[in-house]
């Protein structure tokens, strides 16, 4: 791929401004394979903003195929209908301590599975500061609403008492729906 754009005539830098205002699957699906110049500015850009709440499993690949885990700097991750099993098969591709720059965590109808391997290795992401989770939203492939449903709400909650309280001091923005868990975990660096 040695041809050459009119993007190959543009620094680095000015790239970089460019694609703070893209998510990352548009940067990768506008530029990627344009020439060898772009995909080592692709390679080295370290502010990737990944927002998987409805995307195509193509798009979904190309990302995950062609960004570094340390490039991320926020990620939303969604298992809804048209995405399903998707955070289980992102964490396929990535390890979470791998995720040194990740700032902006959002959680949106994931599924069990993912929670209990989400919230145990949660501390891990040390620049994190912003999180959002929404217990209301979690996906339940276990068919329906049982007492098996009740059992995993409550491990949940558990994993998440001891969760918050390690991640809580280093996060500036916390967004919690479905919030039983709020009810007993002391917020003494809360300031409003």
């Amino acid at each position: 791929m040695s041809h050459c754009c009119f993007f190959d005539l543009l620094p680095a830098e000015l790239l970089y401004n460019l694609f703070n205002y893209f998510s990352g699957h548009e940067i990768l699906i506008s530029f990627y394979g344009l020439s060898d110049y772009m995909n080592a500015i692709l390679r080295s850009y370290s502010s990737y903003k990944l927002n998987f709440k409805s995307i195509s499993r193509f798009n979904f690949d190309l990302i995950c195929r062609n960004i570094r885990s340390e490039q991320i700097i926020s990620l939303i991750l969604c298992d809804s209908d048209d995405t399903s099993g998707q955070s289980e098969l992102f964490f396929s591709y990535f390890q979470i301590e791998q995720f040194i720059r990740l700032q902006s965590l959002t959680l949106i109808e994931i599924e069990f599975k993912s929670l209990e391997f989400i919230f145990y290795n949660l501390s891990k992401l040390k620049q994190l500061r912003s999180f959002s989770f929404d217990a209301s939203t979690i996906r339940h492939t276990y068919g329906p609403m049982n007492l098996n449903f009740g059992n995993k709400l409550q491990q949940i909650n558990s994993i998440l008492i001891h969760t918050y309280v390690q991640i809580l001091p280093q996060l500036k923005f916390l967004y919690l729906n479905g919030g039983w868990v709020l009810d007993s975990i002391p917020l003494s660096n809360l300031q409003y």
